[in-house]
């Protein structure tokens, strides 16, 4: 690349993954290239027509924005002839411009496709549901508008499974009204699904909103209400309650097209008309939220959950009986089935693994880790992790901090 640095205004919302892994894509692109300076507007409120005349004032060689409805920015880009690029948004403000620019998007459409697809593969669903995302529509006061991706999503889904012979039942603005927004709403449509059902939901922060509304309706997840996302926004998935499993749609690749197709157009290729792309590459993401297992494993894993939550304060195999309104026994046996192993000898390992980590990142007195790590009587604890590990507790310690640290010989040996 000879010349100067090209300028390239990057307009990305930041808020979500979506964008934050666009600009990801650009930047794997250009690498440690000095041929390109990045200007980048985060914000919604970032992007006017003030800032855009601004950047075109300064020496503007290319523009990739994404995902913004700024009616009067995107106006002010239309009356340039700068490369541009637009990604997963909605080109009509910019329609009659005609050269130097390219519209990239996802396949939302085949994004539903492979939602549908990857439910049918729970065999034992017989309600298949998609819940969409409506925003409120600015141009008409008042008014709820259903944005497109949702829309195309939610349409990708259904006719997959209607080419099956089966029927989707849709919690979208064509169906609901402007009660698609309302939460009270969401929840007795989901409470009104015949179970077991799989929901499809627009987006994650849909999918995590349907998870919160099961866990107040005291409804299983999966084995009653699977639930599936799209973005893959691992803060978002990761934290929900079962974490939710996601579509992640290739938006690395959407970036590194963007600035793709901005360099041809800065050094030669000329676009008389706009350039139209649609990218399909998605990969499935698979968490609890869809990961139909067996009683015996749901079972354990809620007993790990609590065991974890609760391993160092008093805890016996009858507290967690209690709290899961079953007998010892059918707790144990669920455990052996899943794990091979008592709720007993579960909480034991548990509290020994934290007997080590406390040995070998604290200081503290083999007294104190007992007591910390739910032993009353720091003798008993001494007595098991002998016989467990076929070692005392002070040797294993400095076994471990000799493995860890340098030998004190090359130590002193430097300092004479």
């Amino acid at each position: 690349m000879n010349g100067s640095p090209k300028n390239i205004l990057v307009v990305l919302h930041m808020a979500g993954v979506a964008g934050q892994c666009k600009l990801k894509g650009i930047f794997d692109y250009i690498g440690n290239s000095p041929g390109w300076n990045l200007d980048i507007i985060r914000t919604q409120s970032e992007f006017t027509p003030r800032a855009v005349r601004a950047a075109i004032r300064q020496g503007l060689d290319g523009i990739i924005v994404s995902q913004f409805d700024a009616h009067g920015a995107l106006k002010e880009i239309a009356r340039t002839a700068i490369p541009s690029v637009i990604i997963d948004g909605n080109p009509m403000h910019i329609e009659s411009r005609h050269a130097n620019i390219a519209i990239l998007d996802n396949n939302d459409m085949e994004i539903g496709r492979t939602a549908a697809q990857e439910l049918l593969k729970s065999k034992h669903v017989k309600t298949f549901a998609y819940a969409g995302h409506p925003i409120p529509d600015c141009t008409r006061k008042g008014k709820i508008g259903e944005v497109v991706w949702s829309k195309n999503r939610g349409y990708g889904f259904a006719e997959e499974l209607a080419s099956r012979g089966i029927e989707t039942n849709m919690f979208t603005i064509g169906h609901c009204g402007a009660r698609v927004r309302n939460r009270n709403a969401l929840a007795r449509w989901i409470a009104g699904l015949p179970q077991p059902a799989a929901i499809f939901a627009a987006c994650d922060d849909r999918g995590r909103e349907i998870l919160e509304i099961c866990r107040e309706q005291g409804i299983s997840v999966p084995n009653g209400i699977s639930v599936l996302g799209v973005n893959d926004d691992t803060f978002i998935c990761t934290h929900a309650s079962p974490p939710l499993s996601s579509i992640k749609p290739d938006f690395e690749g959407l970036g590194r097209r963007a600035m793709e197709l901005i360099e041809k157009m800065i050094y030669g290729t000329k676009f008389t008309s706009p350039v139209r792309e649609v990218l399909s590459s998605v990969e499935i993401v698979v968490r609890r939220s869809t990961n139909m297992a067996s009683s015996s494993k749901i079972i354990a894993e809620r007993i790990l959950e609590l065991i974890e939550a609760n391993a160092l304060h008093p805890l016996t195999p009858q507290n967690i009986s209690a709290k899961m309104n079953a007998s010892r026994q059918l707790l144990d046996l669920r455990m052996r089935e899943a794990k091979g192993i008592t709720v007993y000898e579960a909480i034991v390992r548990r509290r020994i693994e934290e007997v080590k980590r406390q040995l070998s990142d604290t200081d503290d007195s083999i007294e104190e880790i007992s007591f910390r790590c739910g032993w009353a009587n720091p003798i008993s604890l001494k007595n098991l992790f002998k016989r467990r590990c076929g070692i005392s507790m002070r040797k294993w310690r400095a076994m471990r901090l000799n493995h860890l640290a340098p030998t004190a010989t090359s130590s002193q040996g430097k300092s004479l």
